[in-house]
């Protein structure tokens, strides 16, 4: 297998570079704030059977609310979103054949224990969790005689519909940076572990079982505020 490059260089040369200009004098006041709210947006990737099946790297989003428990440990509740697709094609005889387009849509609702270590205006924190993996499969149909040269599927039939909620674990790692004592802004990264899901397509007699672990990472750029 050849390896695949790592897309996600850019980002987190981007992550750095607005990291680096934060002015270095800026000292958090944030103490006196115990809760916090925060977004993120970035790149899914799966590791394990997603990957080994042909699903490809995708958009990530994240919201988070969180509350100190004490001055650097806090408790996380979060809600987690992601996707990504495959297209699988199915011949059957002579040039006739069927390609399945499947989209996973994936959302998650979290809860994560995290430790910070303070440095200046900037915060080291990791933490682990766990999570439930909502998991809702979209499968457009599309037959017709197929075309070597013009990849020609113009026949569109109905789309399948599938889902499944699996359990996770997950551990994550980041570094945000005080703008003001309310404002951050940073980067994470989130490994997950999970079950294994089960979700199927069904057109005419055929029959696909989609089946395993969504077992990945997410990297995202954070901002939040503190309350």
């Amino acid at each position: 297998m050849k390896p695949r490059p790592i897309k996600s260089i850019p980002f987190l040369l981007i992550a750095a570079i607005l990291l680096s200009i934060i002015p270095a004098n800026v000292r958090a006041e944030s103490g006196m704030y115990r809760n916090y709210a925060k977004g993120g947006i970035g790149i899914n990737d799966f590791t394990d059977d997603m990957d080994d099946t042909g699903y490809d790297e995708n958009f990530s989003g994240s919201l988070a609310y969180g509350r100190y428990l004490a001055d650097y440990l806090a408790v996380e509740g979060g809600i987690n979103f992601f996707q990504s697709d495959h297209d699988d094609v199915h011949r059957r005889t002579g040039e006739d054949g069927d390609r399945w387009e499947n989209t996973i849509f994936v959302t998650s609702l979290s809860a994560t224990l995290k430790g910070e270590i303070p440095m200046g205006p900037v915060r080291l924190y990791g933490g682990v969790g766990v999570a439930s993996y909502f998991i809702f499969l979209h499968t457009d149909h599309r037959d017709s005689h197929w075309d070597h040269d013009d990849d020609d599927w113009d026949r569109h039939h109905d789309d399948e519909e599938d889902e499944d909620v699996v359990f996770g674990v997950h551990a994550l790692a980041g570094i945000s940076c005080e703008i003001t004592s309310r404002f951050f802004m940073g980067i994470e990264g989130c490994y997950r572990w999970t079950d294994d899901m089960k979700l199927w397509n069904r057109y005419d007699n055929q029959t696909e079982k989609i089946e395993g672990d969504l077992d990945g990472y997410m990297v995202n750029l954070t901002f939040g505020f503190r309350f």
